[in-house]
């Protein structure tokens, strides 16, 4: 109606929390099991038998120590492997597991695409205040996990929450998080963050469509990634820490 073209669906928005006791998140619980039996049984074949039949599936959409056994699971389902296009990512624990979980993800189903669905900064009980304007601390969070995913197999970056008020909301449980764009509604006033910056800085360089190639790079105070664009360009993209 609105021209807004959905492209993708989730199975459902970090399953494994509704298994956490007091958890005050609104989320439904998945076991690989019934993901798979679900996708493979009713939500794969009535998205292929509709007029949205170009809508992909996308796995998990959870936290990074739950692949590539996750997938796994699900994927010894031929029929669910058949419907699904891809696992979906959360970052929120990335700090403590390594990247080479991506690449065991991706090693375990190449064709299958990985896409990281969620990030924000400020979401812990230990970031006050939530929201923190300027902070390139957090700006930096973001360019080095753009770089990290893109480097093994992730195929996009998605933030959270574009736009959020001065707290850092609204939200109905109160979990306040910061934001690329900060708006000030009793001043009429808006405040483009360091994040937003570095999500504008790889969205206006790296067009969609590019892919991503491999960089020499022997610099650790240096971060890199480099794509050709759809326009035959070469891309890098550098970070001096």
């Amino acid at each position: 109606k609105n021209g807004i073209d959905l492209w993708g669906i989730s199975t459902g928005n970090e399953p494994l929390n509704a298994f956490v006791p007091f958890d005050r998140l609104n989320d439904m619980g998945w076991r690989p099991s019934t993901v798979s039996e679900w996708v493979a049984d009713y939500a794969g074949p009535m998205l292929e038998n509709s007029e949205f039949n170009g809508t992909k599936i996308l796995l998990l959409d959870d936290q990074i120590f739950e692949i590539p056994l996750v997938p796994e699971l699900v994927f010894r389902n031929a029929k669910a492997k058949h419907y699904i296009s891809g696992t979906a990512v959360h970052w929120y624990y990335d700090r403590f597991f390594p990247s080479s979980l991506l690449d065991d993800t991706h090693n375990l189903s190449p064709d299958k695409f990985i896409l990281m669905t969620e990030a924000c900064t400020g979401y812990t009980p230990l970031d006050n205040p939530k929201v923190a304007l300027g902070s390139w601390e957090r700006g930096q969070e973001y360019i080095l996990s753009i770089i990290e995913y893109m480097n093994h197999w992730g195929i996009g970056w998605v933030d959270w929450n574009l736009v959020l008020n001065k707290a850092g909301g609204p939200n109905w449980i109160n979990n306040y998080v910061d934001a690329p764009i900060i708006v000030n509604p009793e001043t009429d006033e808006f405040f483009k963050q360091p994040m937003y910056y570095a999500l504008k800085h790889f969205s206006r360089f790296v067009e969609r469509g590019s892919v991503r190639i491999d960089l020499n790079n022997d610099l650790s105070n240096v971060k890199s990634t480099a794509f050709v664009t759809p326009s035959n360009e070469v891309v890098v993209v550098l970070y001096n820490q």
